[in-house]
């Protein structure tokens, strides 16, 4: 996250994508999309499978960081905006596909097994021409939270729900070491500050992967986990939208939080607090039993 006057209309961003991320998941789970959908990942609950899932998710997560950092070093700029158009666009055609499939299944709407795929790749087409061709910056910034968001509903129904809390955690330290002394940080120095111009010329090589918001830049990574969390919440133990609003008020409250120190900072990490209160909250919510 980047930039420094901010007010609470700068949580926008992340209360769209926990509200986005909560219906998303919602329609999934009551079309009957979450009993065909295929994963990757373990469904069990227990210690040992959550460990494995979190190294699943984080070991190509942090082999493409390095990647990009090597790149930005070697100034391959066109190669990092090619990587994030590629991944956006197959991204946006995996979530445009898994709604349309859930609203055929929840509407009985009959539709040929390769219509929502053709519908979909067609809206991918589209969305990633809009984003990463245009300065249509209104346009964009839709498109950009709402894909994230539908990430994260997609990531809700893939994963358990104590693996979606793990990975908030691990992610949300990366997030704070990287921004500190990692990646972000190293990029920065480079000269190359997401959400910006490099050098005044050129295009943003990071256009795609940085949501901009009013002079502030937000990361899709952390709109993603933003909706991944109250998309958890939202379908675990039971379906409950109650929950999922309860997690996402204090999220958008640490969001807010966080945006302040921005007045005192050029940058600084988007999940640490947002997710430390959000998760608070899950757990005792739970705890509870409601």
């Amino acid at each position: 996250m980047s930039n420094r006057r901010v007010s609470i209309i700068h949580v926008t961003p992340a209360a769209f994508s926990t509200v986005v991320g909560i219906l998303g998941a919602t329609l999934m789970k009551i079309s009957g999309f979450t009993e065909i959908v295929e994963t990757p990942f373990f469904t069990q609950e227990d210690l040992l499978h959550t460990v494995l899932n979190s190294i699943m998710f984080v070991a190509p997560m942090l082999a493409g960081t390095l990647v990009i950092l090597l790149l930005v070093k070697l100034r391959k700029l066109k190669v990092i905006t090619v990587m994030f158009m590629t991944t956006f666009m197959l991204s946006s055609l995996a979530v445009y596909e898994s709604v349309l499939t859930s609203l055929a299944f929840l509407l009985h709407v009959d539709l040929s097994p390769y219509a929502p795929f053709y519908i979909s790749l067609s809206l991918s087409l589209v969305s990633t021409l809009i984003v990463f061709g245009t300065n249509w910056e209104g346009i964009s910034f839709l498109i950009l939270v709402l894909v994230g968001s539908l990430i994260g509903s997609l990531l809700s129904i893939m994963l358990p729900s104590w693996s979606i809390v793990a990975l908030a955690i691990i992610l949300a330290a990366y997030d704070y070491v990287s921004v500190r002394s990692g990646p972000l940080k190293h990029i920065i120095e480079e000269g190359i500050r997401p959400g910006t111009k490099t050098g005044g010329k050129g295009t943003n090589p990071f256009k795609g992967a940085i949501v901009p918001f009013k002079g502030v830049s937000i990361g899709l990574g952390d709109i993603i986990f933003y909706s991944a969390l109250s998309s958890a919440a939202t379908l675990y133990p039971q379906l409950s939208l109650t929950r999922g609003l309860l997690v996402a008020m204090p999220l958008c409250v640490g969001v807010y939080m966080t945006l302040r120190k921005l007045e005192e900072r050029s940058y600084i990490a988007a999940l640490p607090l947002p997710v430390a209160l959000a998760i608070a909250t899950y757990l005792s919510l739970r705890a509870l039993g409601i």
